[in-house]
């Protein structure tokens, strides 16, 4: 018998119902940016335009994910091969080196500051010969189909200013992160979801747990309908997207119609943006429910 057909006369119930949510889910997604291609095509106005003259060439990518490994392994022991560093095992980091730089509080107890280069072994991998760790046998393989950016560095000894300054350009917090610069130069598609999402891991207690800050996808100075939409790990991916209990989707509309007259009024008295930005995303939210 074909494997695959076995394999769905087996299927449980609740594998079938679990399958089926995930199918419905992916035909919704689909159809939302469906209408976003048709709005497109008839000339429908997108609530994120690109600014003018952007993009500089027809891009091929649809999308973009990044993938920040906060707390990840030191890029000594995966991209960055130092050999010179074997030669200085245990001998004291030269002043030449430091310049004066502060020590941080996890080193300040420290008596001495040695080089250590990374335990494992690098080799040349691709055609490209990219160094690549032990580490990432599989990674290795597809070496030619990946950029390795090693002329990126900074000044922050400590992972919160160094984690903001990868997002944001500035150790300092108040810039805006990458992502919100993607939105603000490139818009979005679509008017039925957010242009900007961020997916963050269940938060751990533990004394290894790293912190990450919203101003990590926070939009900055740019105005806050390019801020970063955070999915939470447990419950409702986005609070308050679901209508409560006995309130049908006609109700929800009234609400909202009501709401915007109110802030609409708001926004002719006081000319905050801020209100503006307030009332499309409410009704953002109303479109997700539908």
């Amino acid at each position: 018998m074909n494997p695959f057909v076995e394999s769905q006369q087996l299927q449980t119930r609740r594998q079938f119902f679990g399958s089926t949510g995930l199918r419905l889910g992916g035909t919704a997604l689909a159809a939302m940016m469906a209408n976003a291609v048709t709005r497109t095509a008839s000339a429908a106005p997108r609530m994120l335009p690109p600014l003018p003259g952007l993009p500089h060439f027809a891009p091929q990518a649809k999308a973009i994910i990044y993938l920040h490994m906060n707390g990840g392994p030191s890029q000594i022991d995966l991209w960055d091969h130092k050999p010179v560093l074997k030669e200085h095992f245990d001998k004291d980091l030269p002043d030449s080196i430091r310049m004066g730089q502060r020590i941080t509080t996890m080193t300040s107890g420290q008596s001495r500051l040695p080089v250590a280069p990374s335990k494992f072994k690098f080799a040349q991998q691709g055609q490209c010969g990219t160094w690549v760790s032990e580490l990432l046998p599989f990674t290795a393989k597809h070496v030619d189909d990946i950029a390795v950016i090693k002329s990126v560095h900074t000044n922050a000894i400590n992972h919160d200013p160094a984690c903001t300054f990868v997002m944001t350009g500035s150790e300092v917090p108040g810039k805006a992160s990458l992502g919100s610069w993607l939105a603000y130069g490139l818009g979005s598609e679509s008017n039925d979801l957010p242009a900007f999402v961020v997916l963050t891991p269940i938060w751990s207690s533990g004394a290894a747990a790293q912190a990450l800050f919203t101003r990590m996808w926070s939009s900055g100075f740019l105005p806050s309908s390019y801020n970063g939409v955070a999915l939470r790990s447990v419950g409702d991916p986005v609070l308050y997207v679901q209508n409560p209990l006995g309130v049908e989707a006609r109700d929800r509309r009234v609400m909202l119609d009501a709401l915007a007259q109110l802030n609409q009024r708001s926004f002719e008295e006081l000319g905050d943006p801020e209100i503006q930005t307030r009332i499309a995303q409410y009704e953002m939210a109303f479109r997700m429910q539908s």
